[in-house]
């Protein structure tokens, strides 16, 4: 009969505490859960949009620093020099970004950053000095701009994903190009 009354105790107390202590436990592993993507969420938001921003400030630096090729006539060495430095700075920090960008984006969009990389180290010669601009130096910095903008559109496209926006088209993203 005591060992009812133990198997009893037993039924009352400790079934309940590990029933408590399960559900204790499985909470707090869920809360991590949630508390780890929600951080690589916002990690990943926070790339993107500073990469984006690196993209648009590299794309204004080049389009000024391609335009002291055009004009060297009305040039100056300082104007020509704060160009190109504002432009190698500004492709400093795009390649940082490149860098990490294997970390935070897909694979498409990797794909055409590889190809900025290619088209950009095509006119790597633009910092040593303003020349006259040849048809072959259009079309270099032509492609870079119009794959700077593709990179630009695919980012802008994954922070509104993230954000659970609605899609924007190209078309949609993109603006007229100053003349």
């Amino acid at each position: 009969m005591w060992i009812d009354g133990i198997l009893e105790v037993v039924k009352i107390l400790v079934v309940p505490l590990v029933i408590a202590w399960s559900a204790a436990k499985f909470g707090v592993r869920q809360g991590l859960q949630q508390a780890k993507r929600e951080r690589a969420f916002d990690r990943r938001l926070d790339w993107s949009e500073q990469t984006l921003r690196q993209f648009s400030e590299y794309l204004f630096s080049f389009r000024n620093f391609a335009a002291t090729h055009t004009t060297p006539e009305k040039l100056n060495r300082d104007m020509f020099e704060n160009a190109r430095d504002g432009f190698l700075k500004s492709a400093k920090k795009v390649g940082d970004r490149i860098t990490e960008a294997i970390a935070y984006t897909d694979r498409k969009t990797l794909s055409k950053m590889r190809s900025f990389l290619e088209q950009s180290n095509e006119t790597k010669h633009l910092a040593e000095g303003p020349r006259i601009e040849t048809v072959d130096l259009q079309v270099k910095v032509k492609a870079v701009h119009d794959i700077t903008v593709q990179i630009m559109y695919e980012l802008t496209v994954s922070i509104r994903e993230q954000l659970g926006l609605d899609k924007i088209t190209e078309e949609e993203f993109r603006w007229k190009e100053p003349s």
